[in-house]
């Protein structure tokens, strides 16, 4: 095979440069984000944890999945309709999604929105409670998710340990993109 040494293959518009590129990289690197499985909840851990996650929150309620404001007890009485008599079944899971940015207001709304954005796409049918906190370094947002499906009345539920680490590397990914799309490294 014979190429014609005049042929311009575009190379010469890359804007990779050998002698910068580890410096480019470095000063380009997108922070790391951070989706949490902090714990499988039962009754009284559902109730625990809204009230913790309000109780530490710049307002005294929730923002749920329609996006409408609700309260500890707005939520535990909707919830507590679907939840089992049996005292060890697990009702919830507590998921945590956090940013290594300044918690401006303008970076909080994003938070919002991609967190938002991220449990339509990976949690249509669930109710959760979403709550922002400012109060560490790192603004985050909690998520108590009702693990029970309320179209299909079925409950979260996986095979093996490998589905749900799966399932979790696909949300950070979705969180990411979300984040990345508004502007968010």
């Amino acid at each position: 095979m014979h190429f014609d040494e005049n042929l311009d293959f575009g190379f010469a518009n890359l804007k990779y440069n050998p002698d910068t590129f580890l410096e480019d990289y470095k000063a380009n690197k997108s922070q790391a984000v951070v989706v949490k499985l902090l714990s499988n909840l039962g009754k009284k851990g559902v109730k625990n944890a809204i009230s913790y996650c309000i109780r530490n929150s710049e307002n005294s309620f929730a923002i749920n999945e329609n996006g409408e404001l609700v309260t500890t007890k707005e939520i535990l009485q909707e919830w507590g309709k679907n939840f089992s008599d049996n005292e060890n079944s697990k009702e919830a899971w507590h998921l945590c999604f956090s940013i290594k940015e300044r918690a401006t207001q303008q970076n909080l709304e994003k938070l919002q929105a991609s967190v938002s954005e991220v449990m339509q796409q990976n949690f249509f049918g669930y109710k959760y409670a979403m709550i922002l906190h400012t109060h560490q370094n790192n603004p985050h947002i909690h998520i108590i998710v009702n693990k029970r499906n309320f179209l299909t009345n079925k409950k979260i539920h996986f095979k093996n340990k490998g589905d749900i680490k799966e399932f979790f590397s696909d949300i950070r990914d979705d969180f990411a993109y979300s984040l990345r799309a508004r502007g968010l490294n």
